[in-house]
């Protein structure tokens, strides 16, 4: 299981590349300025969520919009997630979570991702990683990495980040450490 402690120990590194995924998305302006919707952008997100049409996303059209995106990408934490969250882990019933309780979920996930890394990549079945199986762990995962970070910031699809590119990858990251962005 020790191999496992130390694929667990690489969820951090994992996290960082989600925070690239969760982050909003963005599009820029035609000067180049990071993090501001481009025109076309910000006529999609109008049409689809400006429910009161008043030419702006409220709070709740802006949540909306955000889910959306999210579920788009296959992450975030959806209306039925959160609800399950707090049904497993809110132990005093107060509709959040504690700092204890945040633990004892973050724990319980952590756990779980130990069992499923090793079910996804324990070819011997012995029930921990070794070395090789380690490897191909930390390969498969940077190479998803890599490519969700270029579906994301790659904006011209030349299949690698320019300097703008990664600058807008990089605020988005250090956005998302500051707490700016959704979690």
């Amino acid at each position: 299981m020790k191999n496992v402690y130390l694929i667990a120990r690489l969820a951090p590194v994992v996290a960082c590349a989600s925070v690239l995924l969760t982050a909003p998305l963005r599009a820029e302006e035609p000067s180049g300025e990071p993090g501001k919707l481009s025109p076309e952008m910000r006529q999609k997100l109008l049409e689809k969520f400006d429910k009161d049409g008043d030419g702006k996303l409220n709070p709740e059209e802006q949540a909306a919009a955000k889910q959306a995106m999210a579920e788009h990408r296959g992450e975030g934490a959806g209306p039925d997630r959160k609800a399950e969250m707090l049904k497993r882990f809110d132990k005093d019933g107060d509709g959040k979570l504690s700092p204890t309780e945040e633990a004892a979920a973050r724990k319980a996930m952590a756990e779980h991702r130990d069992e499923e890394m090793v079910k996804k990549f324990d070819k011997d079945g012995d029930g921990k990683l070794d070395a090789r199986e380690e490897k191909a762990a930390k390969a498969e995962m940077e190479a998803r990495r890599h490519e969700e970070v270029l579906k994301r910031f790659d904006a011209d699809h030349d299949g690698k980040l320019d300097p703008r590119e990664e600058q807008a990858a990089k605020k988005a990251m250090a956005d998302r450490r500051k707490g700016g962005d959704e979690k």
